[in-house]
């Protein structure tokens, strides 16, 4: 095939497909973590304790796009370097269920319309949804409210 496929981890058996209902029923082996991921924490780690990126720093991040076959990052200060490697991420983790932790531990939202970051409050994103200050953290869950009713009041906003 010679491409990008996006589905590799997607399971039709738990989610269904077009037309046939998925049994909820989830029988894959998920990774958790891939070695663009890790050459990116390390690129990212790299740029903010040295005040900017160095040799190793670009080596990381320029193995994740030499595999993607893209051209080679050089030259950038620490601010585009730091938006450098949040870019990779969203590009290469994009399906993994990184993304969202991504946004709430940065506190930015990728607009892939335009190629740039917005404040994570107040950006729309492509499912036309506007995050809130709510959404940085998750509701306690239904069951431990029964179990426990002192955890009253919910994060703020849920």
């Amino acid at each position: 095939m010679n491409r990008p496929y996006v589905f590799k981890h997607f399971d039709y058996v738990a989610n269904g497909r077009p037309g046939t209902a998925g049994t909820g029923n989830a029988g894959w082996n998920y990774p958790l973590i891939r070695y663009a991921e890790v050459l990116s924490i390390f690129a990212e780690a790299q740029n903010e304790v040295l005040g900017g990126p160095d040799v190793d720093a670009y080596a990381a991040l320029n193995a994740i796009r030499d595999r993607a076959e893209l051209s080679q990052l050089s030259g950038l200060s620490q601010a585009q370097f730091r938006e450098a490697v949040w870019r990779e991420r969203w590009h290469e983790l994009c399906y993994e269920g990184i993304t969202w932790f991504d946004m709430v531990r940065l506190r930015k939202a990728y607009i892939d319309t335009e190629d740039t970051f917005a404040d994570f409050v107040g950006a729309t994103l492509s499912t036309a949804v506007t995050l809130q200050e709510k959404h940085l953290l998750l509701p306690l869950p239904a069951q431990d409210y029964r179990n426990n009713t002192n955890l009253r009041p919910d994060n703020p906003g849920w």
